[in-house]
């Protein structure tokens, strides 16, 4: 009896789902004028173009449909078409994403949209001024507007901001407005911020392709889609534990980069973990649903269907560097190979035959 009861559950236990190379891209050529460095925001083209920003070398990478790799353009500068990236207060700010045959660049450092042609030409660059404080992601909208994602500074408390702006700067809609609990100033009268790590957050997607804003609070089991307008559309409820952050959880926000041996930063641990990070949507009409570590880049939690439904587990390490971004219905990502070269792939989620 025990052991058709364990048989049972087993049948109806949620199976586990990899993360699989569908396509592998053109390595960069020795020859070429800059390699990838520090990988910042990527996208993939309705026709199957990929563009990868680098934070480093301030320029695009890009590849055709097939990944041929097409070379790089945008540099380092203030002149028509440059890039900066790079803010004096809240660190490095760039968003690259497309629309319709258009790339589009958001600068935090220069606080401009550049808009290129899809091959890489410079066509213009507008200020967009918001005020102070670090702009997490921007993305064009099919209308012309932008969707963006914000963090303020000023004020009596940090503020996370999520609306919908006109190419002027003036906000339409406001979809999500929290206080910002990620961090704090210490008050022992030394210098430095405290840090709150795996704090409430939110996450925040465009899907150009099916013309879905992804909007969903980290400490809450539900994703709210809206489309361009704002107007929403579905709110997916998701079934979802709450993990307890271990020492080895403690031990590894430690060792991230910017953190580590940097008195400036103090962290201070929960003593549970967001429910996620992101809710990446997938062709199928389905999302995976997961919490990213900060060094070792493993993903932990669940692909849910477009009702929510949990049908396969997610637990994989893409390994230290790597990073993995969402695009029409696609995953990006971007890790190092055995000779420390970063590679570009495109991969699919499987779920387990057995």
């Amino acid at each position: 009896m025990l052991l058709l009861f364990l048989t049972g559950m087993l049948a109806y236990a949620p199976k586990s789902i990899e993360l699989v190379p569908v396509k592998t891209l053109e390595a960069i050529p020795e020859s070429a004028e800059a390699f990838i460095q520090n990988p910042w925001d990527a996208t993939i083209s309705p026709e199957g173009k990929v563009y990868v920003l680098d934070l480093d070398e301030a320029t695009v990478f890009h590849w055709d449909k097939e990944g041929k790799f097409l070379g790089n353009f945008a540099k380092r500068g203030q002149g028509p078409g440059d890039l900066m990236i790079m803010v004096r207060r809240g660190g490095p700010q760039a968003s690259i994403s497309t629309r319709g045959e258009e790339v589009v660049i958001y600068d935090g450092g220069l606080r401009k949209i550049n808009r290129f042609k899809s091959d890489g030409t410079f066509i213009d660059a507008t200020i967009f001024n918001l005020p102070r404080g670090r702009t997490e992601s921007f993305r064009p909208l099919a209308d012309g507007n932008y969707l963006i994602h914000h963090r303020t500074f000023g004020g009596d408390a940090p503020i996370v901001k999520v609306g919908i702006f006109k190419g002027d700067g003036t906000e339409i809609k406001n979809l999500f407005e929290m206080v910002d609990t990620s961090w704090r100033r210490r008050k022992d009268g030394q210098r430095g911020i405290i840090l709150t790590a795996f704090s409430r957050d939110v996450f925040v997607h465009y899907d150009p392709g099916t013309d879905r804003i992804i909007l969903a609070d980290t400490d809450k089991p539900e994703a709210k889609i809206y489309n361009h307008k704002g107007e929403l559309q579905n709110t997916i409820t998701m079934s979802l534990p709450r993990a307890e952050v271990t020492e080895a959880d403690r031990a590894e926000f430690s060792e991230t980069s910017w953190i580590k041996n940097n008195r400036f930063f103090q962290p201070d641990f929960p003593e549970k973990h967001q429910l996620f990070n992101y809710v990446m949507p997938d062709k199928q009409n389905g999302f995976m649903v997961f919490r990213e570590s900060n060094v070792k880049h493993t993903l932990l939690g669940y692909y849910v269907d477009a009702k929510g439904k949990t049908t396969a587990r997610i637990q994989t390490t893409l390994g230290e560097e790597s990073r993995i971004y969402a695009a029409d219905g696609k995953f990006l990502i971007i890790r190092t190979n055995e000779d420390g070269d970063f590679q570009v792939m495109i991969a699919e989620p499987q779920q387990e035959t057995t």
